[in-house]
C-alpha cells in the first residue's frame, strides 16, 4: 500500500532503486556493476576514473570528485536528466512502483524520461550546469571570519610554527576561521577556493588532515602574494604549505625578498591557472615538492610548465627522512644549512 506521505514514498523508494538501477534505467553507457564502484562521470564526455558509488549509513550515494557533486539517486537523475528536482522524485518513485501524483491530485505524471546517447559517446554536461552545481555548493559554505590572536596563537601552536608566518598569511587576507561541522576551524581561502582543518589540529571527518570545502575552485593559493615585482618565489605542495613556507622565508637570511605559491595537491596543473603561470614568467622560482612518487610528478608538471613560461626554475628534493617542508619549518634552528641551500639559487 502507498503511503499518503511523500516523505516516506520517496524513503521507500530510494530503498528500491539503487544509483546502478537508475543509471541502467537511463540508458546510460558504460553501467557499473552492483554495489560499491568507482567508474567514470556520466553526465559529460571524461575518461577518467573519478565518479564514485558507495553505501552510506542512510543508503547509496554518488560523489563526483571533479565537480564535487554529490547526493543519493534522486539527486542523481536530477544531475543527468536535467529536467527539475519534481521531475526526479516522480522518475525514482515511478521506477519503485508508485505512480501516484507527487501532489496526490491532477493527472498521472508522463514516463520517466530518457537520456538518449550516440552509440560510444557519453551525455555531456553543459559548463553552466557545472558551474550551477559548485555556485550551490559555495553558497551553503559557513561564514568565514578573520582570526583573532587568540586563533592566531592556537594555529601557530598546532602547526608548531612561528607566529609571525601565520600573522603574514593572515595579513594577506588568506586566512580566516569559521564554525563547521561543530567545531571550530582555520581556512585557507583564496578566490573560489576553500580548504578547513580543525583548529584543534584534529583530523577531519573520515581521517583526513584537510578537506576542501565542496564547490571550491583553484588550482593553487597565493597568488595574491606575487605582487607587481618579479620577487623569486617559492613553491610548495598542499595549502598548509603557506605557512611552512612563510616560517621559513622569515627565517632564512636570503629569504628577504622571497615570496611563496602553493599548489593545492599534487595534482593540480598550471593548465588550470594561466593567468597565473604568466604572472610567474621570468621569476626564479624554486619547486618544492612533497616526498613521494605523486609529488615528484606534480614537481615534473610544473617544472615543464614554468620552463615553458620563461621562469627560472630549480628543483629542491627534500633529504631522506623528510616528507615535507612542515618537518624542516617546525624546528628551523636545526636545519640551518639546508634552509640556506633552498634559498640559494
Amino acid at each position: 500500500m502507498i503511503s499518503n506521505n511523500l516523505g516516506e514514498r520517496i524513503s521507500a523508494a530510494k530503498e528500491r532503486v539503487s544509483i546502478a538501477d537508475a543509471w541502467r534505467r537511463l540508458n546510460l553507457p558504460d553501467p557499473p556493476r552492483a554495489g560499491n564502484a568507482v567508474t567514470r562521470p556520466p553526465d559529460r564526455e571524461d575518461k577518467s576514473q573519478c565518479f564514485s558509488i558507495f553505501m552510506a549509513k542512510d543508503g547509496w550515494k554518488f560523489k563526483d570528485h571533479k565537480t564535487h557533486a554529490t547526493g543519493d539517486v534522486i539527486d542523481f537523475v536530477e544531475l543527468v536528466v536535467k529536467e527539475g528536482r519534481p521531475a526526479a522524485i516522480q522518475t525514482v518513485l515511478q521506477w519503485a512502483g508508485d505512480d501516484a501524483p507527487l501532489s496526490g491530485h491532477g493527472s498521472s505524471s508522463p514516463p520517466p524520461p530518457q537520456v538518449t546517447a550516440s552509440p560510444g559517446k557519453t551525455r555531456i554536461i553543459s559548463d553552466e550546469r557545472a558551474r550551477d552545481i559548485r555556485r550551490f555548493e559555495r553558497s551553503r559554505w559557513p561564514a568565514f571570519h578573520d582570526p583573532t590572536p587568540q586563533d592566531i596563537e592556537q594555529i601557530a601552536s598546532v602547526r608548531k610554527l612561528d607566529p609571525c608566518a601565520v600573522r603574514a598569511i593572515d595579513a594577506a587576507g588568506l586566512l580566516k576561521v569559521a564554525d563547521h561541522d561543530g567545531q571550530r576551524v582555520f581556512v585557507i581561502r583564496e578566490g573560489l577556493f576553500a580548504q578547513w582543518r580543525p583548529l584543534s589540529g584534529e583530523p577531519c571527518d573520515g581521517g583526513h588532515k584537510a578537506l576542501n570545502f565542496l564547490g571550491s575552485e583553484g588550482a593553487f593559493v597565493g597568488a595574491c602574494l606575487l605582487g607587481s615585482d618579479p620577487q623569486p618565489v617559492l613553491l610548495v605542495e598542499g595549502c598548509v604549505g603557506l605557512l611552512e613556507a612563510a616560517a621559513l622565508i622569515g627565517f632564512a637570511e636570503a629569504g628577504w625578498n622571497w615570496t611563496t605559491l602553493a599548489a593545492v595537491s599534487s595534482g593540480s596543473k598550471f593548465s588550470a591557472a594561466p593567468d597565473l603561470l604568466a604572472k610567474l614568467a621570468g621569476r626564479l622560482v624554486r619547486v618544492v615538492p612533497d616526498k613521494g612518487i605523486a609529488g615528484a610528478k606534480g614537481a615534473a608538471s610544473w617544472c615543464a610548465d614554468l620552463h615553458a613560461a620563461g621562469a627560472s626554475v630549480k628543483l629542491f628534493r627534500l633529504p631522506t627522512g623528510h616528507k615535507d617542508l612542515g618537518d624542516i619549518a617546525r624546528n628551523p634552528s636545526s636545519h640551518a644549512s639546508l634552509i640556506s641551500k633552498l634559498f640559494a639559487f
